[in-house]
């Protein structure tokens, strides 16, 4: 008896503490999504199924698939394409996952509205030994600085002048090995972005 009223008390104050966590959830960090939602006038955004509709375990283990395969953005885009929309989400071990490939949430994460998004720390320590320390893998006063860096690369004279792009990579794909044999990209990719840094009426010398 004194086991079943033990149970039925941390059952109780279970129940209890999760009701004093949603409310203050909504009174909190809901109130501010909802706000957002109305300012912004932003859409309900579609569910992809799932099977395990609480921890999204099947989307878990089918992600692990495709990252094994290096199919992942492949299959994220069936995704899109099987739900007709831009932005989607979906449980993955117990949260919430958004993804999009709307251009306009994408203009307002990374351009009009940056100070209010950040990247999780499972992002920075698996991008960094890939990425280094720049744009990608940083936020605040670091992620704007290399965001200024870049800034020149992406006016329209650089992107519209193809003739020299070309050029670069040019010189960049007649210094990959044809025998098989391995190559550093990265030091490649690197004289690549040095050399489209550049003028476009200077000659690339690094790549």
């Amino acid at each position: 008896m004194l086991e079943d009223q033990a149970l039925r008390q941390c059952f109780g104050i279970a129940i209890v503490g999760f009701v004093i966590y949603y409310v203050f959830w909504q009174l909190t960090v809901g109130a501010r999504r909802r706000a957002m939602i109305k300012d912004k006038g932003c859409l309900p955004v579609k569910k992809y199924s799932t099977k395990d509709p609480l921890f999204g375990l099947d989307n878990f283990r089918e992600l692990l698939q495709h990252i094994k395969r290096r199919t992942m953005l492949e299959s994220q885009l069936l995704r899109f394409k099987e739900m007709n929309a831009r932005t989607i989400t979906f449980p993955s071990l117990g949260k919430t996952v958004i993804i999009t490939m709307e251009p306009e949430n994408l203009k307002t994460i990374q351009a009009l509205d940056f100070k209010k998004w950040s990247l999780s720390r499972q992002r920075k320590r698996s991008f960094r030994p890939f990425l280094g320390h720049g744009i990608f893998t940083t936020d605040g006063a670091e992620w704007q600085h290399s965001r200024e860096m870049l800034r020149p690369n992406f006016h329209r004279s650089q992107v519209g002048d193809l003739n020299t792009f070309e050029s670069h990579v040019q010189h960049l794909v007649a210094m990959i090995p044809r025998d098989g044999s391995l190559v550093d990209l990265q030091d490649l990719f690197f004289r690549l972005t040095i050399g489209s840094h550049a003028s476009k009426n200077l000659p690339c010398t690094n790549c």
